[in-house]
């Protein structure tokens, strides 16, 4: 293995152990409680007529294997309660995750407030 991979496997572990919440991710019936770092994503887009809108979402980090095999991947439709609040998977650019490092340890899930 090399050493950048051990690192980020590191860095993986210390957000996991202390930058989490326990969320809960559903998908239909069911329900898996998972430790998850609330944030946020910023972006743009042209609302077609030129003018270019502010917007962002919050996404919950969550490690890979915490989903793979209950969910395998994120999709439209899923949902995420934290604290009192419920959150469902919305596309940014198209998708509704993506890798938040090289070496695909953790997804960043784009959710917009329900």
């Amino acid at each position: 293995m090399n050493l950048l991979r051990q690192g980020a496997e590191l860095l993986e572990q210390v957000r996991d152990s202390f930058s989490t919440e326990t969320i809960t991710y559903q998908r239909g019936a069911l329900t898996e409680s998972v430790q998850a770092t609330p944030g946020k994503t910023k972006f743009e887009y042209d609302d077609g007529n030129g003018v270019n809108v502010a917007a962002q979402v919050i996404d919950f980090l969550i490690t890979k294997t915490y989903l793979v095999d209950t969910f395998t991947k994120p999709q439209a439709g899923d949902r995420i309660v934290f604290g009192t609040k419920t959150y469902e998977v919305v596309p940014v650019a198209g998708e509704y995750f993506r890798d938040s490092d090289s070496y695909n340890l953790t997804w960043r899930i784009h959710t917009k407030e329900i």
